[in-house]
């Protein structure tokens, strides 16, 4: 769905009613509840380059069917709680917006991606980066048609060690010589 750019409330309700009778009960209906609220801020995409949020996926596919999980040509499916085994791939979908083209017609443009142990040390956010803390690196380029890229990547997760990390995705426009970048946390699990 659409929506204006502003300040939002959200809140996502999920209750779980089971017919069966407990063993040690005559009440046949049992039912869970939980909760989630969140703050959420819509941004304006328009203007300069931008990098949407970073979507941690359980599957990212050719999409074959019509799925609220398709993004253009591709299915994404969602995974929410970003956990992910130790040894299995975490695949990351965002998009980034607002390219400069060039004569040729193409967008050229590099990506970097860092990954980190999550910390909430008072440091500045910079200086996390740093290369000691470094697990994972990597930088390539790419162009496209458009001002405005859906990509994704999969990170190998073989050498990453249980724990939290941050994953920090810097997109460089080659024509416009502009540098952006966006944070996003997960967790790998034994």
């Amino acid at each position: 769905f659409s929506l204006d750019q502003d300040y939002y409330r959200m809140a996502i309700t999920v209750n779980e009613t089971s017919r069966r009778i407990a063993p040690d009960s005559t009440t046949p209906h049992v039912r869970r509840e939980s909760s989630y609220r969140s703050t959420v801020t819509f941004k304006e995409f328009d203007g300069g380059l931008v990098i949407s949020d970073i979507l941690f996926a359980q599957k990212i596919a050719p999409s074959e069917t019509l799925s609220p999980f398709n993004r253009g040509a591709l299915e994404v499916i969602p995974h929410p709680i970003r956990r992910y085994r130790q040894g299995v791939g975490i695949p990351v979908y965002f998009e980034v917006y607002n390219l400069g083209i060039n004569e040729e017609g193409l967008s050229n443009y590099e990506i970097e991606y860092r990954i980190v142990p999550h910390s909430t040390d008072k440091k500045r956010f910079w200086d996390r980066f740093a290369d000691e803390s470094l697990v994972i690196s990597s930088k390539f380029r790419s162009s496209g048609f458009n001002a405005d890229e859906p990509l994704h990547i999969t990170i190998g997760s073989e050498n990453i060690k249980p724990g939290t990390y941050d994953l920090l995705i810097t997109v460089k426009d080659e024509y416009w010589q502009a540098i952006t970048y966006r944070r996003s946390t997960f967790r790998v699990v034994e």
